[in-house]
């Protein structure tokens, strides 16, 4: 049985992130997407299992991922539970790793994750008419009052994303992220808009969250030393 979502280009924005909460619920994603007019339509297989656990650590073959004038080449991909931490220059394929983990870029010899993920992208789009509350509801499964306490955005649910600065919506993107019920998490640059303090909270969140899901695993793209620093005894893939 398939499911069919579309949304209009004009709008994208939350609507990318609930088509693909919905896609990635799902083992069998199809591996291209459907470009009519100003429109995106996403289909997806619904026969899928949510209670899946990982069923490899490594990844042994290389991964590899085409584009027009060149490719990018991964080394072995450690799938084990807890911290990832994606690291190198620019271009080297950072982003690119995390959307192939998430399912929306087509790779040869792709790992495939079982459980469903969530992708937190550096530069989140959000709906400009509806508010930060109606956007969460939309996604969100458990409830996160405490957590947009400590990242200090509490206040800010009932407005529109245009009222928020790219610091607090980072932080909304962040919250958003940890309450989908992902065994997954997809972050790229979670912290890099933060000040110290903020930084230091979404750290505290994080390894709260990687606490309460021991099989849980997360790949964090990031350049900040301060993310470096907190988690010390994180696994490092350097690109």
């Amino acid at each position: 049985m398939c499911d069919l979502f579309m949304c209009n280009m004009h709008d994208t924005d939350l609507c990318y992130s609930i088509t693909i909460r919905l896609a990635s619920r799902c083992f069998d994603i199809y591996d291209h997407v459907l470009h009519r007019g100003k429109s995106i339509v996403y289909l997806a297989s619904w026969n899928c299992c949510l209670t899946s656990t990982f069923t490899q650590e490594f990844h042994h073959s290389n991964m590899i991922v085409n584009f027009k004038e060149h490719s990018i080449s991964y080394p072995q991909l450690d799938l084990s539970p807890g911290l990832h931490l994606v690291t190198g220059v620019s271009g080297s394929g950072k982003t690119t790793l995390l959307r192939v983990l998430h399912g929306v870029q087509y790779a040869e010899n792709a790992p495939r994750i079982p459980q469903h993920s969530a992708f937190m992208p550096q530069h989140p789009q959000w709906m400009n008419y509806a508010t930060l509350q109606e956007q969460l509801s939309m996604i969100v499964v458990d409830s996160y009052n405490n957590d947009a306490t400590a990242l200090g955005i509490d206040s800010l649910l009932n407005r529109f994303p245009h009222e928020l600065s790219i610091g607090q919506l980072q932080r909304m993107a962040l919250l958003l992220a940890l309450h989908q019920g992902s065994s997954t998490l997809l972050l790229d640059e979670p912290t890099s808009a933060l000040d110290d303090d903020w930084a230091e909270k979404s750290c505290e969140l994080l390894q709260q969250w990687l606490e309460v899901n021991p099989n849980g695993m997360v790949y964090a793209v990031t350049h900040d030393q301060r993310l470096k620093n907190w988690f010390k005894n994180a696994k490092i893939l350097a690109l």
